[in-house]
């Protein structure tokens, strides 16, 4: 006479079974299930006509981040603003030397984020095609441009460039810009003792 199998160890084993296939899904099929996120958001003047979730958030070129979200905001009385929300994630946020790797860790990416704020890094709007009109965010190094935000947001702000600056990039110091960059992460690089420039 055949023994019939134990309904209850059958579950636990098909149980166990789909935990793995889900377990090998989340660690092989998205590679950036574990990378921790930090988030921004940014009030741009101009149109964001062009610019759509998953658009590219690049550094002077390099790809740091993607836009995660675009909202219409009521405001009060008839101003409608329209923030748009940064999503940067830590893996794309190294150090060139294990020192300076060291220094992000110790101070975190908020706190590093926050200085380049301070020495004049802005988001702007940037066209990738006259062709699709598609838009990317660019962040870059704008010295003597004003410190723009609107405040009282949950996220962190990103400052943006005012219309009108940002429609004379082609007029502004590359080599000076590129020389502040430089600037902060030697200043990054001799640690919290050098203090804030």
């Amino acid at each position: 006479m055949s023994k019939h199998a134990n309904p209850t160890l059958v579950g636990g084993f098909v149980v166990g079974a789909v935990a793995l296939v889900v377990a090998g899904i989340a660690i092989f099929g998205n590679t950036n299930l574990f990378v921790p996120e930090f988030k921004y958001v940014a009030y741009f003047e101009s149109s964001t006509t062009g610019l759509d979730v998953g658009a590219a958030v690049r550094f002077q070129g390099v790809q740091v981040g993607h836009v995660s979200r675009i909202t219409a905001v009521w405001s009060g009385e008839e101003e409608i603003q329209i923030p748009v929300q940064l999503t940067f994630t830590r893996e794309s946020v190294r150090a060139p030397t294990r020192k300076l790797e060291a220094e992000l860790e110790r101070r975190g990416v908020r706190d590093v984020m926050d200085s380049m704020i301070e020495r004049g890094l802005r988001a702007t709007l940037v066209q990738d095609s006259f062709l699709t009109g598609k838009m990317h965010v660019a962040l870059s190094f704008f010295p003597g441009s004003e410190l723009r935000v609107v405040g009282g947001t949950r996220l962190p702000e990103m400052p943006t460039l005012k219309a009108g600056f940002a429609q004379r990039i082609e007029e502004l110091p590359i080599d000076e810009m590129q020389k502040r960059a430089n600037d902060f992460f030697k200043q990054m690089a001799k640690g919290p003792a050098s203090g804030k420039a």
